[in-house]
């Protein structure tokens, strides 16, 4: 993804140098048909990288109430930067009150951390076993597990897909809810396929299943990791198969 932007902004420099430097050196002159396409070319890739650059700040800078197109990318950079700037943490405390506040240091006491928080316990009572076992059912009923074993229906998958609140990314592959639901004519076939292997197999597909860890402060002033709480930002193939399972 960051490679992708990168190139972009390369792209878009160099054809803002090439029209910069036409229209320096001819001005109003005569233009040929070939160099009118040409220019007209130029212009139309020039305003899409800056469209969707600019979305991509809007995105960031999580300005919903203002809408793409607007011409005031500074305002998106402005409330981007400052979103990001108050959201950082320059400091952690761990191991009974030491700080930390190199980013390579908070970055191993974040590693720590949730290893410990996320790590399976190596041995489970037969206590915890009856406590937890009691939270399930002791049986389904026939209509309930046909219920839960029916296929997906495609009805049912696009219900669930174009549910979503959009102007959100979800998660880590970085695609919005809005590719899906444009290219649903395209891409539905196979997001149903994805969902019904889902369904049979039981397992989600790791690559679905990666997430970001967003850290939410529980005060005002956090000092530790203890001190926020961790949710998972899951992507638009994982939300879509949880919504689209039955018994969602």
């Amino acid at each position: 993804m960051h490679d992708k932007r990168q190139r972009e902004d390369q792209e878009l420099k160099q054809i803002e140098e090439d029209l910069s430097k036409f229209y320096e050196e001819e001005g109003g002159g005569y233009l040929t048909q070939e160099t009118k396409e040409a220019l007209a070319r130029m212009e139309g890739r020039r305003n899409a990288l800056l469209h969707e650059k600019e979305e991509s700040w809007r995105l960031k800078s999580r300005a919903i109430w203002l809408e793409s197109g607007d011409g005031n990318t500074k305002f998106f950079h402005a409330y981007a930067n400052g979103r990001k700037f108050s959201n950082t943490i320059w400091n952690l405390e761990f191991n009974q009150g030491e700080m930390e506040t190199y980013f390579y240091g908070m970055a191993r006491v974040g590693v720590t951390h949730f290893q410990s928080l996320f790590k399976a316990t190596n041995q489970v009572s037969i206590a915890e076993v009856v406590r937890l076992a009691q939270f399930f059912p002791r049986f389904v009923e026939m209509e309930d597990n046909r219920s839960l074993m029916a296929e997906i229906s495609e009805e049912e998958l696009k219900e669930a897909l174009f549910s979503f609140q959009k102007d959100i990314i979800l998660g880590s592959d970085g695609w919005t809810i809005e590719f899906f639901q444009e290219l649903y004519d395209i891409l539905g076939p196979n997001i149903l396929k994805v969902v019904e292997d889902s369904q049979q197999s039981g397992n989600v597909l790791a690559n679905f299943n990666s997430t970001f860890i967003a850290l939410i402060p529980k005060s005002d002033n956090p000092l530790s990791l203890d001190d926020f709480q961790p949710i998972s930002l899951c992507n638009c193939i994982y939300k879509v198969i949880s919504r689209s399972l039955p018994g969602d």
